[in-house]
């Protein structure tokens, strides 16, 4: 008996140590099959390489072209709205940059006016103050122009490109302007059309776009003295009248003339 139970318990000492060797034979995580662990059909196998696929394509869409601006989709609207005013055919500008055949021969030289801020031109200072019709590209828009043109200026899709913006609401422009007429001394007779319209000063309407109307200025010990008038806008003159010959000149007068005052 004492036979029989020595040859019974080494077999199963012996398939015991087998076991424990095969399970430290292979490490968790080494080889292929590591992330189909517990699988025979290969469906793990399947979903694995398909995450994996994924992962990679959203990584490439994360860090790739769609960030890079393009002529139609980004810059065609700024280089309209800063540049094209005066870079077109028949204005001051050397060259043109209304097309992007146009645009494409000449964006080599573009970056350098624009790091250095020369281009657009626009005189006053950030720190002086505020103006309106500010010419100069913002920091967003010469980000995006430096960015594109670093990326080799690609054209893009001409679908791409934005609607115009909606125009500012304007107001009706004015029918009507105002002349105001001072004379040295004051209190001339005002004539005009042969009809008086009072004395200096005064201020005489007329309709926007009228031609050029002659004021006739008439005041005693004066000569009288004509002045055209162009009625394109409101408008201040001052005109100083002559003495007659032989008349004293009145006190603080001086030669026959006029000052304007817009």
């Amino acid at each position: 008996m004492v036979f029989r139970r020595e040859h019974a318990f080494v077999p199963v000492s012996f398939l015991l140590c087998l076991s424990l060797g095969a399970c430290e034979s292979t490490p968790a995580g080494d080889g292929d099959d590591a992330g189909t662990t517990g699988t025979t059909d290969g469906s793990e196998d399947t979903a694995t390489t398909d995450t994996d696929t994924t992962g990679d394509t959203t990584g490439d869409t994360d860090t790739g072209v769609a960030d890079v601006p393009t002529y139609w989709r980004d810059t065609k609207s700024i280089l309209d709205a800063r540049c094209v005013n005066c870079h077109r055919e028949g204005e001051v500008a050397p060259f043109s940059l209304e097309t992007w055949a146009e645009v494409e021969t000449l964006a080599p030289i573009l970056a350098p006016a624009i790091t250095d801020e020369s281009m657009p031109p626009w005189p006053p200072a950030a720190g002086c103050n505020s103006y309106a019709h500010d010419r100069s590209l913002s920091a967003e828009e010469r980000d995006t122009m430096l960015a594109w043109l670093d990326a080799g200026y690609p054209e893009g899709d001409p679908a791409d490109v934005p609607p115009d913006p909606e125009p500012p609401p304007s107001a009706a422009p004015a029918t009507s302007v105002t002349v105001r007429l001072e004379t040295r001394p004051a209190g001339a007779s005002v004539v005009v059309a042969g009809k008086t319209r009072g004395k200096t000063p005064v201020d005489l309407p007329f309709t926007r776009g009228e031609r050029a109307v002659k004021v006739v200025l008439r005041r005693a010990g004066h000569r009288a003295l004509t002045q055209s008038v162009v009625p394109d806008r409101d408008q201040k003159l001052l005109l100083t009248l002559q003495p007659n010959v032989g008349a004293p000149a009145p006190k603080g007068s001086s030669s026959a003339g006029f000052r304007r005052f817009d």
